[in-house]
């Protein structure tokens, strides 16, 4: 145990640890996002803390799941928010800079567990090939909750396995239990599902052979009292709206699994992209090796850890490349098993490590979406921001119209535009849930330049029906007196709202 805490403290661990930090700030560096949202979902929850802050407003009904998913994170950005009237740039710079920042130090706590795990050499390596999974390295690339509440999830699997062990002795393991449990705590209330990563503490009872019924009962109270943490935390926030554990029920049925949808080639290619095209093979290489070695321990533990989160979401139509980031942790580790066992000298292993990330690099066309990666890793993130540039700027011009009554019709660029509107209002006077010619909107009253302003920012289904329906429904505000605006192909022959001829806003038509 003394030999443990000193290796940790070494000269060299100082060392490999800083370059660790270096290699994933220069990894990072090339590719920030600076002041843009890098999706939409990123947008919802900077409006959700500004209906907190300027509407007095915490509603499921406009918020919908983000108060129970996220509600530290809401909190985050209301600090954030103060003094930037006309202008949210500064918040989403803040969001993004906390994200490269954690991209940086979470490498210290992933070498640390890796190293306790399976040696130096594979936690180097494994830690590394991390920094340049596609899943984890978005993670840094913009503000978002996932990335944080995976450094708190990876701190609690790394002093609870401290505490199983018993480094530092009798009088360090309890204050290892406390801290463990605040990160498991931390972790849940910043991205509820990132929480799914707890199963990586029932691995370890079985790595380290210290099941027991008090052992197992220690892991299942410390893992349900961030639980209902979350639960009293969400329920105190929220006006007027169910329970989370109501709200469960509806949120099931809003995002339902669907098991054909999880076999198609299309949604085995998004978790590939993930992770990279050779990462999960190699990992399957990894779990064959430690089966061969008896080291089923440690084979439960990743193939758990790596597993459970992906089976959650892959059958459901939400899911996303982010949603794997916290399994791109075991996977990452499985590629420092393999790399390490392989009979060649050290130094060829980071040839090999070199060529695998050619190979994950090159495999697959830069993509500008953040729900399905790609490798190329600086050139995707470079198309990602030419993208959402373009979100933020056509927002903004909506939201500067002089009209006195507004109606944006979108699905994904809802969020830009609710944004904006926040943002160039003097004060915000009314925020309501509506539903008008068949479709949910929300209307926000505000005012700006001293003038009463309506914005009614109209929810299309997503994807946008055939046969004109979402064009008919533009029609309709267009007639009681809105002027409609709209990034997206309304299914209408191809026609957007509004066209070059009817609205001196052309820059609209995102051609």
């Amino acid at each position: 145990m003394v030999a443990e805490r000193t290796r940790e403290t070494s000269p060299r661990t100082a060392a490999i640890l800083l370059g660790l930090m270096l290699f994933a700030l220069a990894v990072h560096l090339p590719a920030r996002m600076g002041d843009l949202y890098g999706e939409q979902d990123l947008a919802r929850l900077v409006n959700s803390a500004l209906l907190w802050t300027r509407a007095g407003v915490r509603t499921e009904a406009l918020s919908e799941y983000e108060y129970y998913t996220s509600p530290a994170y809401i909190w985050l950005i209301t600090l954030l928010l103060p003094g930037t009237h006309g202008a949210l740039a500064p918040a989403a710079a803040a969001l993004n800079t906390i994200n490269l920042i954690v991209a940086v130090v979470i490498t210290v706590p992933v070498y640390l567990l890796f190293r306790r795990l399976a040696g130096a050499q594979a936690a180097l390596i494994a830690t590394l090939f991390l920094s340049i999974m596609p899943a984890f390295w978005q993670g840094g690339l913009y503000g978002f909750p996932t990335l944080p509440a995976a450094l708190f999830m990876v701190l609690a699997v790394w002093l609870f396995d401290r505490w199983l062990v018993g480094d530092g002795g009798p009088r360090a393991r309890a204050p290892a239990l406390v801290a463990c449990c605040l990160c498991l705590t931390a972790g849940i209330v910043l991205k509820a599902d990132v929480y799914l990563g707890a199963v990586a503490l029932w691995g370890l009872l079985l790595y380290r052979r210290r099941w027991s019924w008090r052992n197992a009962a220690v892991v299942a109270l410390a893992g349900a009292a961030p639980v209902a943490i979350l639960y009293g935390v969400s329920t105190a926030l929220l006006q007027q709206s169910p329970g989370a554990f109501v709200y469960a029920g509806t949120w099931s049925r809003s995002y339902p699994v669907e098991p054909g949808t999880a076999l198609t080639a299309a949604n085995a290619l998004q978790v590939v992209k993930s992770f990279g095209l050779l990462s999960l093979p190699v990992f399957a290489v990894a779990l064959v090796m430690l089966v061969r070695e008896r080291q089923y321990g440690l084979a439960a533990t990743l193939l758990t850890w790596a597993a459970l989160p992906v089976a959650f979401w892959i059958g459901r139509s939400g899911d996303s490349a982010r949603h794997h980031l916290q399994s791109t942790i075991p996977v990452a580790l499985g590629v420092g098993l393999v790399l390490t066992r392989l009979p060649i000298r050290s130094a060829w292993r980071y040839v090999a490590l070199a060529l695998l990330a050619a190979v994950n690099y090159s495999a697959f066309a830069p993509s500008s979406s953040t729900r399905v990666t790609s490798g190329n890793l600086i050139r995707s993130a470079q198309m990602t921001a030419r993208r959402v540039a373009v979100y933020h700027r056509l927002a903004r011009s909506y939201a500067g119209q002089d009209a006195p009554r507004t109606a944006f019709l979108g699905t994904f660029t809802d969020p830009f535009a609710e944004n904006q509107v926040f943002s160039l209002a003097d004060s915000v006077t009314g925020v309501r849930s509506v539903v008008r010619f068949g479709m949910s909107a929300e209307e926000i009253e505000y005012l700006r330049h001293g003038r009463h302003h309506v914005s009614v920012i109209v929810e299309l289904p997503d994807p946008i029906p055939p046969g004109g329906e979402a064009a008919a429904v533009a029609a309709a505000y267009r007639e009681t007196g809105y002027a409609v605006y709209s990034m997206e192909d309304l299914g209408d022959r191809g026609r957007r709202y509004p066209s070059r001829r009817d609205s001196p806003l052309s820059e609209l038509q995102l051609r």
